[in-house]
């Protein structure tokens, strides 16, 4: 893994942490993985199916269950603290759709890197 593939990772976690997406195992890994991909590769954001597909397929699992799996995951820190996801979108929209989450992050992921900084830095980073 490269400098900027590191970065990159690190952000999509520490955003999904921020964000208390927390609950559920497998939503936070396929939310962490599309994300990434979506990052790497803007041109996937045209086709959210492409990017379900891609993490689909590393965890060897239907496409379909991506996106529930990602959706839940969603849901569940919503109903839980809906604060972190409304203030991320910086307006209250209610709660994202999993495309809309994803899209978002890849973009501000992308931005950060570019600006050669780390998002969600703490005094300890």
């Amino acid at each position: 893994m490269n400098d900027s593939e590191e970065k990159i990772e690190t952000a999509a976690v520490r955003l999904i942490e921020s964000l208390g997406i927390l609950n559920s195992p497998n939503g936070c890994e396929y939310l962490k993985a599309a994300i990434i991909y979506a990052a790497k590769q803007p041109e996937l954001l045209d086709s959210m199916a492409s990017i379900y597909k891609k993490v689909a397929e590393k965890y060897n699992v239907q496409i379909s269950s991506v996106e529930k799996i990602i959706r839940y995951a969603i849901d569940l820190a919503y109903e839980k603290n809906p604060d972190p996801l409304v203030h991320y979108f910086n307006y209250p929209m209610g709660k994202p759709s999993s495309s809309e989450l994803i899209s978002l992050a890849a973009d501000d992921i992308r931005i950060w890197i570019l600006e050669t900084r780390t998002p969600f830095q703490t005094d300890s980073d």
